[in-house]
């Protein structure tokens, strides 16, 4: 259906076409017998004068670079807009694609959905394995494709692992701006990165946050294509025409090919060799392989006689479980009265992959110890517990099934090693028999089916611990198993069940405090799980005395501590708590001056406080003269970011406490540096002058995030902006453990240029590297930081006669 206009002169919105690009006699023509069948045009962009088709109609077009028919193909393929404005939608499809089905039907399949729309690759499912693919089989310079792979991963962790997109059939809205936009920024990749645009459009779509109908059929062959179709084609080297007048000899261009393969392959093993070092020091960096250590011995010391055990055949090793991708919990209403019932609900997806790793690795390396005669007690003596037990999907289940005022009392890690059992029993702390307690047991690693609880169903409701139970039916605990509990538990309700249910990392349980449970780690490996116990608000909870297990119940006299986290069936507030922080204040620092102290490191206060998105946010600016080191490397539960304001700073990232094998990265002004919690890290000066350098670090709850940012380093200094009054690159984004996205961009600001007052949702932290602004109410050259808490008015303006260059970071939850 060609464009028409109407009456008034205007577009008609229905407008559509079906087009192909062919430059420079690279293939022939492939006719479109459903062209026959359709009101809308087929059109062919070609530089072939001769061209004839009786299905496409041929439209001339000159090659934007003569020299390069693929980039000058990919840019009309990717520009449709530009190339053919008469339309407001189109269906570029790839000259070896025909069409199976009237085009009519397919826009209106998919372009219904989003405003562009393409295929997913059916047969690739990493785009680092398409990365892998381009550079193994030299379809364009390795160099060129693994410097965009390691940009790619730098810029947007985890791209490396999303989907691979197949871009022989695409289909657009000219009208809508934002495939405008995305596609301006595909291109953009293209020229500046391999012409192979599969490599480059996920990046685009990314970056655009464009809502995209993904069509999920197989590539070669769909209900409207079949694909490929290949009539004549050039042979190209690297996707470029070879073959004509005054080119290289076949000799030379087969051991320049030769040489392209063989250094993807050189490249390809060099990744495969620095990921398997990276894994190894982070094993042997672990808190598990330490604590293992003497057990690896006494292994390799039996080994003999395991090898005799194994041919006389023993059940094989457990796989881990990938935690199931099911929803996130949210409170449903129908669930009290399975608790009511049963004594127990779940499992309930509460905490993804991610953040149970970010949980373990605070337990082994920064918890504070629990004291011996009460290890319940992590949620008082650690800010990272107490966040954990306000999650607001416990929050809204505890509500539910206990009441509007709620207390945690108890939050502790319990390990259970392979073929440990804890006996069944009552928690006696929780055992009242009116009720009004409710325990979340949390599996973190290695939980399966083998190592959850076991409960009796309807326990809750016995009037009685089942210490006293067994206890006046003259039974031993250690020696009576499940079944005669059981039974015994059957003598006071017929419908009473055992029942261990399939389990996860990450899944919960929320118990009533008086159900009968116990756990047996059959499985081969270590289980940890997360405890937290709440109780209705103004409940007494009793402290056993310590050994105390078995009936009659031994008290020590004291009570636990209550910290409230839900008060009128709101959450209660954080900052009134023992850790709570007073709220950060809008700060704009200039940082001039500075010099380090005797002792050759010093730094200097900026902020600390809460705000809307973390429980605890810090920032100083440090001063390291030539030769020191603030300290060895060390790690910490909070998230840090720095900034390398004057000098050349040695920032050392080794991957545990004694790994040797250190990563150390040289940055100047404009360097930065991002850690995840707990990643060992240090700076050093090794250079002749004084290195100054601004720090951030925040805490927060542990978010439900997965593909979290990994450790970044950076170089922001030569990162350069467009044309335009404001422009601003974008460096990194992603989650992080505390945060639901961490931002950050370069902004170039020219002369006069700013934005008016206003408040963000999120925090904002500027580091001026070049120029001056005005913010705030103050006026900040080179190394000047301001920070605006979230709900802050701050605008920002470039009063001075030079450009103003300056990273923004943004926290977002």
């Amino acid at each position: 259906m060609a464009k028409k206009k109407d009456a008034a002169g205007g577009k008609n919105e229905a407008a559509r076409c079906v087009y192909t690009v062919l430059l420079g006699g690279y293939e022939k023509l492939n006719e479109q017998p459903m062209a026959s069948r359709s009101g809308i045009p087929f059109i062919c962009l070609t530089d072939d004068p001769a061209l004839r088709s009786g299905s496409w109609q041929i439209r001339l077009v000159r090659p934007q670079f003569p020299g390069d028919p693929v980039r000058s193909q990919r840019m009309m393929k990717i520009l449709a807009h530009e190339m053919l404005p008469e339309f407001d939608a189109s269906l570029y499809i790839d000259n070896t694609v025909v069409l199976s089905a009237p085009p009519e039907t397919i826009f209106a399949r998919y372009l219904a959905q989003a405003p562009i729309a393409l295929f997913a690759h059916s047969f690739r499912d990493r785009l680092g394995d398409e990365f892998t693919a381009v550079a193994g089989q030299g379809l364009d310079d390795a160099c060129l494709v693994e410097e965009q792979r390691t940009h790619y991963a730098q810029q947007r962790p985890g791209i490396l692992d999303e989907p691979v997109m197949w871009t022989g059939v695409l289909m657009r809205r000219h009208d809508a701006p934002a495939v405008r936009t995305m596609c301006e920024e595909w291109a953009r990749h293209v020229l500046r990165y391999s012409q192979r645009d599969q490599l480059s459009v996920s990046m685009a779509l990314g970056a655009s946050e464009l809502a995209t109908a993904v069509i999920e059929e197989d590539n070669h062959r769909s209900w409207f294509h079949s694909w490929p179709h290949r009539r004549g084609r050039v042979q190209r080297d690297g996707d470029r025409l070879k073959g004509s007048g005054g080119e290289a000899s076949d000799e030379k261009r087969r051991l320049e090919a030769a040489l392209r393969q063989r250094t993807a392959e050189v490249q390809l093993l060099k990744a495969r060799l620095a990921a398997s070092q990276a894994a190894i020091r982070s094993i042997r960096g672990s808190h598990s392989w330490r604590v293992t250590a003497p057990l690896r011995a006494a292994v390799t010391a039996a080994r003999s006689g395991l090898a005799a055990a194994r041919r006389l055949g023993r059940r094989p090793a457990q796989v881990r479980r990938a935690v199931p991708a099911r929803p996130l919990a949210v409170a449903d209403a129908s669930g009290a009265d399975a608790f009511g019932r049963d004594g127990f609900l779940g499992p309930v997806r509460l905490f993804s992959r991610e953040q149970c790793d970010l949980i373990m690795r605070h337990y082994s390396l920064g918890a504070a110890e629990p004291r011996p005669e009460w290890p319940k007690d992590r949620a008082v003596i650690d800010p990272f517990f107490l966040d954990l037990a306000m999650r607001p999907q416990i929050l809204a289940r505890l509500a539910a099934l206990i009441g509007p005022d709620v207390a945690v009392w108890g939050a502790s890690v319990v390990e259970r090693e392979p073929g440990q059992v804890h006996l069944v029993h009552t928690d006696i702390e929780s055992s009242a028999p009116e009720g009004g307690f409710v325990s979340v047991w949390i599996g973190l690693d290695g939980t399966s089916r083998d190592t959850a609880l076991a409960m009796i169903t309807r326990s809750q409701s016995f009037g009685r611990t089942v210490q006293q139970v067994m206890h006046e039916a003259g039974l031993d605990r250690k020696t009576a198993g499940n079944e005669a509990i059981l039974a015994l538990a059957r003598e006071r309700d017929p419908e009473a069940r055992l029942v261990q249910p399939e389990m996860a990392d990450g899944d919960a349980l929320f118990m009533d405090g008086r159900i009968w449970h116990g756990s047996s780690n059959t499985s081969r490996e270590r289980r940890t799980a997360l405890l937290l116990q709440y109780a209705a608000a103004g409940a007494d909870v009793p402290v056993q005395q310590a050994g105390s297990s078995d009936w009659p119940f031994k008290l020590s006299g004291r009570l636990a501590q209550c910290l409230p986290v839900l008060t009128a069936g709101r959450a209660a507030d954080v900052l009134a708590g023992p850790h709570g922080r007073e709220p950060a204040v809008p700060v704009a620092s200039p940082n001039s001056g500075l010099k380090a102290g005797p002792a050759g490191f010093s730094p200097f206060h900026i902020l600390r406080g809460a705000t809307a998105n973390v429980a605890d946010m810090e920032s100083h600016v440090s001063v390291l003269d030539p030769g020191h080191s603030p300290h060895p490397p060390h790690c910490h539960v909070e998230e840090e970011l720095l900034v390398v304001l004057d000098g050349e700073a040695e920032i050392v990232i080794p991957s545990s406490q004694d790994d040797e094998a250190l990563r150390v990265e040289r940055l100047t002004a404009g360097g930065l540096a991002y850690y995840p919690a707990y990643q060992h890290h240090t700076i050093r000066n090794a250079s002749a002058r004084p290195v100054t350098y601004v720090m951030l670090k925040w805490r927060a709850a542990a978010k439900e995030t997965e593909k979290q940012l990994g450790t970044l380093v950076l170089d922001a200094g030569g990162v350069a902006g467009d044309d335009g009054p404001i422009s601003m690159p974008r460096l990194f984004e992603g989650p992080t453990g505390f945060l639901t996205k961490l931002h950050a961009h370069l902004t170039v600001m020219q002369p006069g240029a700013g934005y008016a007052e206003h408040a963000d949702a999120h925090d904002v932290a500027i580091v001026v590297l070049e120029g001056s602004i005005e913010t705030l109410g103050r006026r900040l050259g080179p190394g000047g930081t301001a920070f605006s808490p979230a709900g802050s008015p701050h605008g920002l303006s470039n009063p001075g006669q030079t450009a103003a260059r300056y990273l923004v970071f943004e926290f977002h939850a």
